[in-house]
């Protein structure tokens, strides 16, 4: 096993997740264990063949799945309307550029999204 520090300045130093699946590539680890974007994102950009498992499973623990959300200020219902009817009018898009990028994406029973 070998830990990687996720939290670093990208300025300065490369990315942990760009590391642990370029050390997974090269035979120095087995398995990766990282976010599903950033694994998605990295295993893409360095053309690796590669399978993303997401953790969907696992009885003990957090759930390491989860829906990314914004919030508006109570006071902004309008503009939560209007984000809200963009983001339903290019969802088919925005999962697009998502899949583009080789992000993981399940439904809402756990399902991988695929296009």
């Amino acid at each position: 096993a070998k830990i990687y520090p996720l939290a670093v300045d990208t300025r300065v130093t490369p990315s942990m997740g760009e590391v642990m699946i370029k050390d997974m590539l090269a035979g120095k680890i087995d398995a990766a264990v990282l976010w599903g974007p950033m694994a998605g994102y990295y295993a893409r950009e360095l053309g690796a063949d590669v399978t993303i498992v997401p953790l969907l499973k696992e009885k003990t623990g957090s759930r390491m799945s989860y829906r990314i959300t914004m919030g508006v200020r109570p006071s902004d219902q309008e503009w939560k309307r209007t984000l809200n009817r963009v983001i339903r009018e290019n969802q088919t898009e925005i999962i697009k550029i998502l899949l583009g990028y080789n992000v993981p994406l399940i439904d809402e029973h756990d399902n991988p999204i695929t296009q």
